[in-house]
């Protein structure tokens, strides 16, 4: 995954390239990685009825909790049930609009509320600045004038 991120990322600063090329030659990669490293095999329902059961019978007794990691944001997790090991949660928007503030506070949540482990990978900023911006966050300082 990160070498074909990678070589999306390539593509993406060649200022030679038209975009919607671009774009095609980024889906087929990402299709490409999918379809080598994913395996569709046809399971009988009757083969995961009992989990099914389970899993919904420990939600009834945890009535009003979520399935996966919280995220902090109510609104968000009432429509993903929290964040689930099988969804590929992709933030996008156009610049400047708070991604990777709200990645981070999404991840600020899940480490420190939930204490689940969190790995963090960015192109547009260093480790440092992540770092920083954690930190402040975390320490609810105020940066300004």
């Amino acid at each position: 995954m990160i070498s074909t991120a990678a070589e999306i990322n390539t593509l993406a600063f060649d200022d030679s390239s038209d975009i919607r090329q671009i774009l095609d030659q980024a889906e087929g990669k990402v299709f490409s990685l999918a379809q080598r490293h994913l395996k569709q095999v046809f399971i009988p329902v009757k083969d995961i009825l009992d989990e099914s059961f389970d899993r919904l019978d420990e939600l009834h007794k945890t009535a009003g909790s979520l399935r996966g990691v919280p995220t902090g944001f109510r609104d968000l997790d009432d429509v993903l049930a929290g964040m689930q090991n099988s969804n590929l949660l992709i933030l996008a928007a156009r610049p400047g609009v708070g991604k990777t503030a709200l990645a981070l506070n999404i991840a600020q949540h899940a480490a420190f509320k939930e204490k689940m482990p969190v790995g963090i990978f960015s192109l547009e900023m260093s480790k440092e600045e992540l770092i920083d911006r954690l930190l402040v966050s975390r320490g609810k300082l105020m940066l300004g004038n």
